[in-house]
């Protein structure tokens, strides 16, 4: 449920081939027209957004030349072309901003980074998705094929939960590098928009922080380090939410304190 009365939520559409690793994904919002009013299941109505025949991508120009995306196709298939997946996009959240009608999302790829996408027409459209940045000139953030969703908070700023991986940390040899390599640790930064700032869906990240690693020695059942965070405030509080090796679920509360030092100054 967004400011705007909105109810949507994103579904992730994927075509694999010879090698999962490899398929290609699209994102499609979901908007419930009368969930809120209407209690029969049965005339609850829907609309899938984007129209057309293609979802939310990642601008293949954006991306074709990325090192992560290399390290990829060299690890499964050095045959498969960089133009045929360089839009892989999945596991979109979405946040409102500022401007009623301009939503923010942002979602994992083959980049080495989270990809970021803006509607201005509150989801109906949206821009093709490319690698999200500490600031509209600074470096891309660093992330894996995992979770990474951003949240919004009560005061307008944002919460960004993060691996800070490419896939080349930790000895890990690629983006879907699971056992522990590229999910663990588990990091956050804190981001406020830019007034007037189009690139980077506007918005400028302060220093993340690390937020909880796990013991990847050990041999689990689930070797799979951290993922799956999920975000949320109450009573002027704010808590995440994830899992270590798919074994265990653990809460955190995140100080207001420790939020109000990650926040990056208002631009002059």
């Amino acid at each position: 449920l967004l400011p705007t009365g909105d109810v949507a939520f994103t579904v992730s559409l994927s075509t694999y081939g010879k090698r999962w690793q490899l398929g290609v994904a699209e994102v499609r919002t979901i908007h419930c027209q009368n969930i809120l009013t209407e209690a029969d299941p049965a005339k609850l109505r829907f609309r899938v957004f984007p129209e057309g025949d293609a979802g939310i991508r990642v601008d293949p120009a954006k991306g074709i030349d990325s090192p992560a995306l290399a390290r990829l196709i060299q690890a499964f298939d050095p045959t498969q072309s960089a133009a045929e997946i360089a839009w892989n996009f999945q596991e979109m959240t979405i946040v409102p901003t500022a401007d009623p009608d301009r939503w923010l999302g942002v979602g994992r790829c083959y980049l080495g980074s989270p990809a970021i996408t803006v509607s201005h027409d509150r989801g109906r459209t949206w821009a093709p998705a490319e690698a999200l940045r500490f600031a509209p000139d600074g470096p891309p953030i660093l992330h894996p094929m995992t979770m990474c969703p951003i949240a919004r908070l009560a005061d307008g700023r944002y919460i960004l939960f993060f691996t800070n991986n490419d896939g080349s940390a930790r000895n890990a040899a690629h983006v879907w590098d699971g056992d522990g390599h590229t999910r663990n640790p588990q990091w956050f930064a804190i981001a406020r928009e830019i007034p007037g700032e189009s690139r980077n869906g506007g918005l400028l990240f302060g220093t993340p922080r690390l937020l909880v690693d796990v013991d990847d020695t050990i041999d689990p059942n689930l070797k799979t380090g951290l993922s799956m965070p999920q975000f949320f405030q109450d009573s002027g509080r704010h808590f995440v939410c994830y899992n270590a090796n798919k074994e265990h679920l653990f809460l955190d509360e995140l100080p207001a304190s420790v939020l109000d030092e990650m926040t990056p100054p208002t631009p002059a």
